[in-house]
């Protein structure tokens, strides 16, 4: 807690004296219990969302250890970068694909900034879910969502900021400016 807390006032110029106005949680154990620690120190009672919960591993591989994932999930002979952007559209037997948690996220963001515009949100919740909505933000192509995780994944207690807006967006959720505009008429005459 202590972590977050020195976090939250390290934040970069202009965004440290912002206050916390919501925190959103996911719903499960872990997240729910260091959202209601964090609550405490701030004065605030979370709120919980089933949405921020993390991937959905199906019933089978729910609760077991990475290494059981890998053996599923595992394609020999390819490289993280080929893994990782397979897992956008192969979910896990009964599970989610990532394209499955950016399409909860972006729902997600659009409730929110209906809800709580012009507010700062504190979201407790797991690393695939956070990675998908900071790219969702940001208006990241999937590639360099990927890229980004090899690099810098979000670590348990990291505080970033992340100021957001809804973003045309493709089906893929990613950045498309033709998306609000018309590129095409037809009249019938």
């Amino acid at each position: 807690i202590e972590k977050i807390a020195k976090q939250l006032k390290d934040l970069p110029a202009g965004r440290q004296e912002k206050k916390i106005d919501v925190i959103l949680s996911s719903d499960l154990l872990r997240t729910r219990q260091t959202a209601e620690i964090v609550g405490r120190e701030l004065g605030i009672t979370p709120l919980f969302d089933e949405r921020l919960r993390d991937v959905n591993v199906g019933p089978e591989l729910n609760g077991k250890h990475i290494t059981e994932l890998g053996k599923v999930w595992g394609k020999k002979g390819e490289t993280s970068f080929e893994h990782y952007m397979r897992r956008f559209v192969n979910p896990l037997p009964g599970g989610e694909s990532w394209k499955d948690v950016q399409l909860r996220m972006q729902l997600l963001m659009q409730d929110l900034e209906k809800k709580y515009q012009g507010k700062s949100v504190l979201f407790v919740s797991h690393e695939l879910s956070l990675t998908m909505l900071e790219g969702i933000a940001e208006g990241r192509l999937r590639k360099d969502i990927v890229v980004k995780r090899m690099k810098k994944v979000i670590t348990p207690g990291e505080v970033r900021s992340l100021p957001f807006s809804i973003l045309p967006l493709n089906e893929d959720f990613e950045l498309d400016l033709h998306r609000p505009y018309i590129d095409c008429m037809v009249f019938l005459c």
